[in-house]
C-alpha cells in the first residue's frame, strides 16, 4: 500500500502486512485432523512432523492475536484453533494480570533475601528503563508499595524522583499505568520531590539539583547534564535494585564494544557493566545486557539472572493458555461447552494458573542460587558439562557467554564458581537435553505420571475434564516440562550426565530413579513447606535445608540405581519404599545409635532455631540417614523381619564396629579429581553393601532379629571385630586413604563369613 502525504505507515497497511505474514507462515505449517498429521498441499517436505505451532503474544504484536487467531481458525482451519496466538479476546491478557512483571518481581525478591532485605515490609530504592503504561514495568512498579523510584526513563522522556514519598508515589504511578497511553510527562509535577522533574531524551542540558546529585551519585564537579548523560546517571544510581521493564540493550561488558549489543539506538547512553552501582536486577524486558555484561556484574558481586530466567512468565502463561485451549476444545466440539463457556471457564482459573506460573519464576530463581553457592566445589563438574556441551554442538561456549578453559581454571585458583548469569545458561541447557531425552524414551507413557499431567491444569477443569486431559496430544510434552523442572530445580545441572556416566546407565534410568526416590522422600510437600517458611532472616537456613534434599536425591537416586531395580514402573518402586520410609521416619531417632542419636538432634536444633517448623525440620534431619533407612527397608522386606527390629539392629552393628564417623567422612570426599572421587564413592557402595552383608548374616545365622543377637554375632568373631575397630580408630581423626578403605572392606566381609566351629 502507498504511504500517506507525510510518509508515514498507517495503522492499515501494518495490518495489511501482518495478515500477510501470518498466512505466509501457516501455508508451511503442518497441520492435524483427527489425530493424524497431515502436509501442506502441493508441498515437498524433509523434515519431520511439526503440527505444533504458536505465535508469540509480544510487544507491537499482542493487539494482533485476534487477527492472527482469525486466519489460523477461518481460512486454514488450524487444528489448535485460537490457541494460535496466546493473549487475545478470548485468551489470558499478559498486561491485565501482570504475569511478567509478576515473574520477574519473585526473581527480584530471592536477590532481596540474599541481600537481607524485606522490600515487602520496608522501603527500598530503585531505578528502571520504561515507564508506566508498559506491560512489564508498570505491574512491577505497582506490585510493592515500599518502592522508591529515584529515576527511569523511556525514549522519550527521563523521570526523576530524588526523594519520594512511597504512598504518594506509589498512588501516582497506578494513576498512570491505569491511564491509557500515559507517559512520563503525565506525573503530577506537583508531586515530585524537590530537585527532581520530567526531561525530554534528547535534551541538551539538563541542571543537577543538589538533590539529583545525591540520589543518583552524580560527581560533585557535574553541573549539567544532556539528556544521554542524565539516562547513564540513572543506570550508575547507587539504589537497592535496577528494574528494566523496557525495550534496548543498555549494559555490556567493559571489553565489548557497542556493535556486541547489536542496538544501535542506544549506543549514546549505554553504559559498561563494571559502573552500575544497584545491588540487584531485575530483568523483565529482553536483552536489557548483553550476556558477558551481565557476568561482568555478578563479578563485581552484583546479583542478576538472565532475561529469559526473568521474564518467563510471559512465555509460560502462554503455555498455559495453549495447552487448555487444546484441551478444551475437545468438548466443545463435542457441544458439552460453548466457547464463550470455555473462555468464562479459562478466566475463572486465572489465579489458579498464575499462580503455577510464578511458581515456576520463584523456583528457577533459586535453583540459580543453589547452583552458585555449592559451584566453587563442583567447577570441575561445572567445567566439564560446559565442554560437553560445546563439543557437540550444543552451545558456543563465545557466543553463549560460558567461561573457556583459561577462565574456569582462573577460578578454580581462586576458589570461585560459575556466576549466577553463567549458572542460568547452564540451568536452561540442562532442562532442555533432559526434556528431549524424555520425549525419545518411554518415561511419559510411565501411569505414575499421570499425576504430574492432572496437576498442571487448573483443579476444577482436571475434576471435570479427566478423560480429555488423559488424551491430551501434548501430553508427554507436558509430562516431560513438568519432570525437567522438579529435576533441575532441586538437582545441579550436571547431575544427570554425572550419575549416568559415572554408573554406565541410560539417563532414562536416572531420572526414573529419581522420580522414585522424588516421591517417596515426600520432596513435594516439604520444598512447598520450606518456601512458606522462608523469609530474608532464615534464608541461610532454608539454602542449607534445600541443599540437604538435593544431596539426599543425589544419594537415594544412586543407591537405587545400584541396589535396586528402577526398570520397573515409577509406582512400583515408590510403593516398595514409601512405607517403609514413612514408618522409620517416625522412629528415626529411637533407631540410631548413641553417636547417631546426637548428630541427628544437632541437625534437627540447626534447623528449628532457624524458623523451621518441628514437623518439617524432623523430615529434613531423617534425611541425613537415608542410605541406612533404605538398606534398612531392603533387608527387612528381603529377609521378611520387623522393619523397626532390624533398624535397631543396623544401628547396634554400626556403632559397635565404630563406622558412624568414618561413613560421613567418606559421603562428601574432599577430591576434585571425578575419578577419585568416583573411587571413593565406589569404596563407600562398598561399605554399605558389607554393612547390610554383616546384618543380613546376623538374621540368617540367629532366629532373633535383635541387639542382643547382634551382640552374640560381633562376640563369635572377635578377632574380625577387632581387625575393624583397629582401621576405624586410626582413621577417626584424619583424612582416610583409598588403600586404608580398601583394607577396610576387606575386613568387613571377613567378619560375614560362618562362625568357625
Amino acid at each position: 500500500k502507498s504511504r500517506g502525504a507525510a510518509g508515514k505507515v498507517s495503522l492499515d497497511d501494518v495490518v495489511h502486512c501482518y495478515r500477510l505474514f501470518i498466512r505466509s507462515l501457516l501455508e508451511i505449517t503442518d497441520n492435524r485432523r483427527d489425530g493424524v498429521v497431515s502436509h501442506p498441499p502441493r508441498s515437498v517436505t524433509y523434515d519431520n512432523q511439526d503440527p505444533y505451532f504458536v505465535v508469540a503474544a509480544d510487544k507491537g504484536t499482542a493487539a494482533f492475536s485476534d487477527i492472527a487467531n482469525e486466519i489460523a481458525e477461518k481460512e486454514f482451519d488450524l487444528w489448535i484453533g485460537d490457541a494460535f496466538a496466546s493473549g487475545g479476546s478470548q485468551g489470558y491478557s499478559h498486561k491485565k494480570f501482570g504475569i511478567t512483571a509478576r515473574g520477574a518481581w519473585e526473581a527480584a525478591l530471592v536477590h532481596f533475601r540474599e541481600l537481607g532485605l524485606d522490600p515487602e515490609r520496608e522501603p527500598f530504592t530503585v531505578v528502571g528503563i520504561g515507564d508506566m503504561s508498559g506491560d512489564v514495568f508498570g505491574n512491577g512498579l505497582i506490585i510493592s508499595k515500599h518502592a522508591k523510584l529515584l529515576g527511569a526513563f523511556d525514549h522519550r522522556q527521563i523521570f526523576v524522583d530524588p526523594n519520594p514519598d512511597c504512598a504518594i508515589s506509589f498512588e501516582e504511578r497506578k494513576r498512570l499505568f491505569e491511564l491509557p497511553r500515559s507517559s512520563w510527562s503525565d506525573y503530577n509535577k506537583a508531586l515530585i520531590s524537590q530537585g527532581g522533574g520530567v526531561f525530554p531524551r534528547d535534551s541538551k542540558s539538563i541542571p543537577v539539583t543538589p538533590e539529583m546529585r545525591v540520589a543518583l551519585g552524580i560527581a560533585a564537579t557535574i553541573e549539567s547534564l544532556t539528556g544521554q548523560e542524565l539516562i547513564q546517571a540513572i543506570l550508575r544510581a547507587p539504589v537497592d535494585l535496577l528494574w528494566n521493564g523496557g525495550i534496548g540493550t543498555y549494559v555490556k561488558a567493559p571489553f565489548e564494544d557497542h556493535s556486541h549489543a547489536a542496538d544501535r539506538a542506544n549506543d549514546d547512553v549505554r553504559i559498561d557493566a563494571t559502573e552500575l552501582r544497584a545491588r540487584a536486577v531485575a530483568e523483565g524486558g529482553n536483552l536489557g545486557f548483553t550476556q558477558l555484561g551481565r557476568t561482568s556484574y555478578a563479578e563485581e558481586g552484583g546479583h542478576i539472572n538472565t532475561d529469559a530466567i526473568d521474564n518467563s512468565g510471559g512465555v509460560d502463561l502462554s503455555d498455559h493458555e495453549v495447552n487448555l485451549k487444546i484441551l478444551l476444545s475437545a468438548p466443545v466440539r463435542r457441544g458439552e461447552l460453548t466457547v464463550e463457556e470455555r473462555t468464562k471457564l479459562l478466566l475463572e482459573c486465572v489465579d489458579e494458573v498464575c499462580e503455577s506460573v510464578i511458581a515456576r519464576n520463584r523456583a528457577q530463581s533459586t535453583a540459580i542460587s543453589l547452583i552458585v553457592e555449592k559451584s566453587s566445589s563442583r567447577l570441575t563438574y561445572h567445567g566439564g558439562y560446559i565442554r560437553k556441551l560445546h563439543r557437540e554442538g550444543a552451545i558456543d561456549r563465545r557466543s553463549d557467554g560460558l567461561p573457556d578453559d583459561e577462565t574456569l581454571a582462573r577460578r578454580a585458583t581462586e576458589g570461585k564458581g560459575l556466576y549466577r548469569p553463567e549458572a542460568a545458561l547452564l540451568l536452561a541447557y540442562a532442562k532442555m537435553r533432559a526434556y528431549n531425552i524424555m520425549l525419545r524414551s518411554s518415561i511419559a507413557d510411565d501411569p505414575y505420571l499421570d499425576g504430574l499431567l492432572f496437576r498442571y491444569f487448573p483443579s476444577r477443569i482436571a475434576d471435570k475434564f479427566s478423560r480429555d486431559i488423559a488424551q491430551h496430544p501434548l501430553r508427554a510434552e507436558i509430562i516431560c516440562t513438568q519432570v525437567a523442572n522438579i529435576l533441575f530445580e532441586r538437582l545441579d545441572p550436571t547431575f544427570l550426565f554425572r550419575l549416568s556416566e559415572e554408573l554406565g546407565v541410560s539417563k532414562e534410568r536416572v531420572i526414573r530413579a529419581f522420580l522414585a526416590a522424588y516421591e517417596f522422600l515426600r520432596c513435594a510437600p516439604l520444598v512447598a513447606a520450606l518456601e512458606r517458611s522462608e523469609h530474608p532472616g532464615n534464608v541461610r537456613v532454608v539454602r542449607v535445608a534445600y541443599h540437604r534434599i538435593a544431596s539426599t536425591l543425589f544419594r537415594a537416586t544412586r543407591w537405587l540405581l545400584q541396589h535396586h531395580d528402577t526398570e520397573k514402573n515409577i509406582g512400583a518402586v515408590v510403593d516398595y519404599f514409601a512405607p517403609g520410609f514413612q514408618t522409620l521416619q517416625a522412629h528415626v531417632r529411637e533407631t540410631l545409635s548413641p553417636a547417631d542419636r546426637q548428630r541427628h538432634d544437632t541437625i534437627y536444633q540447626r534447623f528449628v532455631s532457624g524458623e523451621i517448623s518441628p514437623e518439617v525440620a524432623a523430615h529434613l534431619t531423617s534425611f541425613v540417614f537415608v542410605v541406612p533407612l533404605m538398606e534398612v527397608i531392603d533387608i527387612a522386606e528381603v529377609e521378611n523381619r520387623g522393619l523397626l527390629d532390624v533398624a535397631k539392629l543396623y544401628a547396634y552393628l554400626s556403632s559397635e564396629l565404630e563406622i558412624g564417623k568414618l561413613l560421613t567422612k567418606v559421603e562428601q570426599p574432599d577430591l576434585t579429581d571425578p575419578q577419585d572421587v568416583t573411587a571413593w564413592r565406589e569404596l563407600f557402595s562398598q561399605m554399605r553393601d558389607v554393612t547390610g552383608g554383616i546384618l543380613r548374616a546376623v538374621v540368617v545365622e540367629r532366629e532373633s532379629v535383635t541387639v542382643d543377637a547382634g551382640a552374640a554375632f560381633l562376640a563369635d568373631r572377635v578377632d574380625a571385630v577387632a581387625r575393624v575397630r583397629a582401621i576405624t580408630k586410626e582413621y577417626d581423626k584424619r583424612p582416610l586413604s583409598l588403600g586404608a578403605l580398601y583394607t577396610l572392606c576387606q575386613r568387613f566381609e571377613a567378619l560375614q563369613r560362618p562362625k568357625q566351629p
